[in-house]
């Protein structure tokens, strides 16, 4: 501003004293360093002054010798007059003038001493225009001067200095021709200098008043006059006439009462000047005070608009701080500037009218800072936008459950998130920059065989431009461990169709894989035939030990009708079967099966559900085992099958070793039974063995611990050990039962193609596994086994299925474990989550007007349009039927409204081609759900969701409702 402020002309240089100082501390302070005033002070606050006046006044009413010992509290003027650092100078003068004082003590906002400003400050200081008037110190000097004789005591003279409030006094005496003539001057910075020396007060002042006099001509101009006593560190001039005669004294204080009017006319002027300059301008001015709350000192028309006031005079004093959306800024600008900058710029973000934001140029002095600024609010909004979409595109990758890379037009890797480097098993800095057929990554396809370059699935896309979607391939690595994902490919294409990105989705599927693999395995090396059929009775899969129970190739059996292999009773038989699994029953039931060459085989068929990826029943699966040879023994046949019987019923495999233990008790023979059975469950893969069936009836005879598997000869050798005596016979030193006699039999359990339990049996009698007891013992097992197997395959087939055939969505269980991941995901970074449910309109009517392929065809159409309109870390699913599910991570509602519409449209916009020439139509209506908004638990999500879609189906069709 052009009004300069106090701190700009204060003296900071300031001499201070506690209130527990000696006045004579005091006096030497003001001589030694020839200052008018000493400010008393208690932690930087004034508490008063001592000036050249007080020490002339105790001078001329006391005793030096006893006034030197008390402190400066006694006699200091108290509550001194005190400005504000940045008041500007006329406020400065008006206080002056008003407490018709020379100085002013200045504090901060808080009271603190900061510095002092004097007459003389502002006159050495202030600009040249003011003072330079056409004005003579004559209009200013006084006439009346305070005289005395030269003989005068000095006690006198002071006192009458006191008594008159003179700052001093002329010492004449009589020359030759009867005429007083000036010998010298006593000034009150002279009394404190002969205070401090102790200079006895009857002393003459001839022998202690100043004799250099400065004179003036009365006819001088009061700027030079100004000059001259800033020159000559003087407040006093002695003006005369032309002919040397006295006129009179001018003093600093004179010129200042004089030269007020025009100094506070003068800077008033140039302030209004320069207000009405920045008010033409057509953007915001502003200073502010560079204290905490930076205080609004000034501000112009168009800058008071806006920061949200109605006007100037509303802004001025009102705090700026408070004005910012984050207070943190102020600190910032503070500490910036504090790096003795004396210009800067700085954005501000104000919080009142919508988030504004400014960019401002400021100029900055000791106190305050001001300068222009501009609303780029437009400007700004635009680069955040694009910075938090990266930032959002940045925090997608990492929270993406599944692996991720971005490859450039010619497949180099620009950016790969943390999931995807999981699966590489590379850091990153030997990752970027690499090309897809790197030697670094050894792909393979589901055969293990290593794909070349052209077989990549990224150098199809470059070629074609076409999407690939859940391709399954392995990583094989260096320490020979191969990992398992599905790959999902989708180009980014320019205006002219060209590839200029590649976005790359993987997710880890090896330990699924790794089970399809071993229940394949599994099934291959079985000793039961194992088939799979549809609901009409087409068999679609064998093993290998079906082929040769029935006696036909594989090619042969596949596609045949189970109702070939039966006679006509039997075919009711499986029809019923049918049925039930339907229903979704399990069970097992006894089946006469005709052999290729005509023979009968009597079997056991213990059957379950096939289900697709939306958990319909679209088949049977079933373990089939020979019991031919077992009908041959009536008693035995009737323990078989009341076993069979009690065990086709059993829910749970906890369940079906209870049923075993109940019959294993059955088997009696005279007095002599089974007395102990242990039933060891084998994890070959982790080499781990549990204990699920433990019976003892001996009471308090010692058990002993299961060796290991490293050590037990029945798992070792796959094999059955007997021993009918054991005084006689040799037995297994790790035998469970430590006895010395009775016998035990101790047989390895085959489920599924290996060694899955150890079953120990032992009997107080001799002889008691006989060949009829140890046959209806493996009657039992051959019934237990597949029974066992065929729960323990449900639970894999439920874990297997990841994708649905028909649409290439993923299917509802795989929408399970993604939810339960994105969930922990937005719990954790406080992230939004978005659901779709859609379902088609009308899909019955279409389905039965235009059959199942067209059915089928629509599906798939709304499957393609919900993957156009997705993107790669959005999931599609098959919920079930014609029903959907888009899963939008990191997405809010609004977001999500916007997707539901792109899909919407693209499937009613979308004909489906039927036969040759017929082209139809199908629409949606579809619900959108958010997590933590609407609910906070996934079912809770999908009910929102669906009701949601039940009301766009209530209100009319193909249109979207929220919850």
């Amino acid at each position: 501003m052009a009004a300069q402020r106090v701190h700009e002309l204060m003296t900071t240089d300031v001499v201070v004293l506690s209130e527990d100082a000696k006045l004579v501390e005091a006096i030497k302070k003001l001589s030694d360093n020839n200052i008018s005033s000493i400010v008393i002070v208690d932690r930087h606050i004034p508490l008063g002054i001592i000036t050249e006046r007080d020490i002339a006044r105790i001078a001329a009413t006391s005793n030096p010798a006893e006034i030197n010992s008390l402190p400066v509290s006694n006699l200091m003027s108290r509550n001194p007059v005190t400005v504000y650092k940045n008041a500007d100078i006329v406020t400065a003068l008006e206080i002056m003038e008003r407490n018709r004082i020379r100085r002013l003590i200045v504090t901060d906002r808080i009271g603190k001493l900061k510095g002092i400003i004097t007459y003389s400050d502002i006159l050495k200081k202030l600009q040249e225009e003011f003072f330079k008037v056409h004005t003579t110190i004559n209009t200013v000097t006084t006439q009346g001067i305070l005289k005395v004789s030269s003989d005068t005591q000095l006690k006198v003279a002071i006192q009458r200095m006191s008594e008159e409030r003179k700052s001093c006094i002329l010492v004449t005496s009589v020359d030759g021709a009867g005429e007083d003539a000036i010998t010298g001057i006593l000034t009150e910075r002279d009394i404190v200098k002969l205070f401090l020396k102790k200079i006895p007060m009857d002393t003459p002042v001839k022998d202690v008043c100043t004799k250099n006099i400065v004179y003036a001509s009365h006819d001088t101009l009061l700027y030079d006059a100004v000059k001259i006593m800033h020159e000559r560190r003087i407040r006093h001039l002695i003006v005369v006439d032309d002919r040397m005669q006295l006129k009179g004294i001018v003093t600093q204080t004179d010129i200042i009462e004089l030269l007020h009017e025009n100094i506070t006319k003068g800077i008033k002027d140039q302030l209004q000047r320069f207000k009405e300059s920045l008010d033409i301008l057509q953007t915001g001015f502003i200073e502010f005070e560079l204290n905490n709350e930076g205080t609004i000192l000034y501000v112009n028309k168009h800058g008071a608009k806006a920061l949200g006031f109605d006007n100037v005079d509303a802004a001025i004093g009102s705090s700026f701080v408070r004005l910012l959306k984050d207070v943190k800024q102020w600190s910032d600008f503070v500490s910036m500037i504090n790096g003795k900058l004396t210009a800067a710029q700085f954005v501000f973000h104000i919080n009142a009218l919508n988030g504004k934001v400014i960019d401002g140029s400021f100029r900055i002095s000791r106190f305050t800072a001001s300068g222009i600024f501009k609303d780029i609010t437009e400007r700004f909004n635009e680069s955040e936008c694009i910075k938090n979409e990266r930032n959002r595109f940045e925090n997608i990758l990492k929270a993406m459950s599944e692996g991720l890379i971005i490859y450039d037009n010619k497949g180099i890797i620009k950016d790969i998130n943390d999931a995807a480097l999981l699966i590489l098993g590379h850091p990153r800095d030997e990752v970027i920059g690499q090309p897809y057929y790197s030697h670094k990554f050894a792909v393979i396809d589901k055969e293990g065989n290593l794909l070349n370059r052209d077989e990549m699935i990224i150098s199809k896309v470059l070629q074609t431009g076409l999407p690939v979607r859940n391709m399954i391939r392995g990583l094989r690595r260096v320490n020979g461990s191969i990992v398992w994902f599905t790959a999902s490919v989708t180009p980014i294409l320019g205006n002219d169709n060209t590839v200029e990105e590649i976005i790359h989705v993987l997710t880890d599927i090896t330990e699924l894989y790794n089970l399809e693999k071993r229940n394949q395995k599994i099934l291959e090396t079985a000793k039961e035939g194992y088939w799979e059929v549809s609901l009409d009775g087409k068999i679609l899969k064998i093993n290998k030990s079906l082929s040769k129970l029935l006696g036909y190739s594989e090619d042969e059996l596949i596609g045949k009708s189970i109702y070939d292999l039966v006679d006509e009773d039997n075919k009711k038989v499986f029809k019923q079967a049918l049925e039930r699994r339907k229903e979704g029953v399990s069970e097992s039931y006894e089946i006469m099966l005709r052999h290729r060459n005509g023979s009968n085989i009597y079997a056991i068929v213990s059957a379950s559900p096939l289900m697709d990826s939306s958990d319909r029943t679209c088949g049977a699966f079933a373990f089939i085992t020979d019991v031919t040879d077992l009908r041959s023994t009536h008693n035995m046949l009737h323990t078989i099958a009341l076993f069979y019987r009690d065990l086709s019923s059993v829910l749970t495999e906890s369940e079906v070793y209870v049923v075993l233990k109940h019959y294993l008790l059955s088997l009696i023979k005279g007095d002599a039974k089974i007395n102990v059975i242990y039933f060891m469950n084998i994890d070959p893969s982790k080499h781990y063995a549990e204990e699920v069936i433990r019976h003892n009836d001996l009471g308090s005879q010692e058990i002993n611990k299961f060796p290991g598997l490293d050590k037990c000869k029945a798992y070792i050798y796959a094999a059955t050990f007997v021993v009918n005596d054991l005084s006689k016979e040799y037995a297994c030193p790790f035998q469970r039962f430590g006895a010395v006699s009775g016998s035990y039999c101790c047989t390895a359990i085959n489920i599924g193609g290996s060694t899955a339990g150890i079953l120990h049996l032992y009997s107080r009698h001799s002889n008691f596994f006989t060949d009829d007891i140890k046959e209806t013992i493996d009657s039992f097992i051959a019934l237990f086994a597949p029974v066992v197997n065929n729960m323990r395959l449900l639970e894999l087939n439920k874990k297997l299925a990841l994708i649905d055939p028909l649409t290439g969505l993923y299917n509802r269980r795989y929408l399970e474990a993604f939810m339960g991941k994105q969930v922990a995901i937005a719990d954790r970074n406080n992230q939004p989550l978005s659901m779709i449910m859609l379902d088609i309109d009308n899909f019955k009517y279409f389905n039965d007007t235009n059959g199942h392929e067209a059915g089928d065809m629509a599906l798939r159409s709304v499957a393609h349009a919900i993957g156009k309109n997705i993107r790669v870390s959005d999931i599609g699913v098959r919920y079930g039927g014609e029903e959907f599910i888009i899963v939008l991570p990191n997405t809010d509602k609004i977001t999500a409204l916007e997707v539901a519409e792109r899909i919407r449209i693209t499937v009613e916009s979308t004909p489906i081609t039927i036969g040759r020439e017929k082209r139809m139509f199908v629409t949606a209506s579809l619900g959108i759900a958010a997590y933590s908004i609407d609910a906070n638990s996934f079912d809770a999500l999908l009910t929102k969701a669906d009701n949601a879609l039940y009301e766009a189906k209530k209100t009319g069709k193909n249109r979207i409702c929220m919850a």
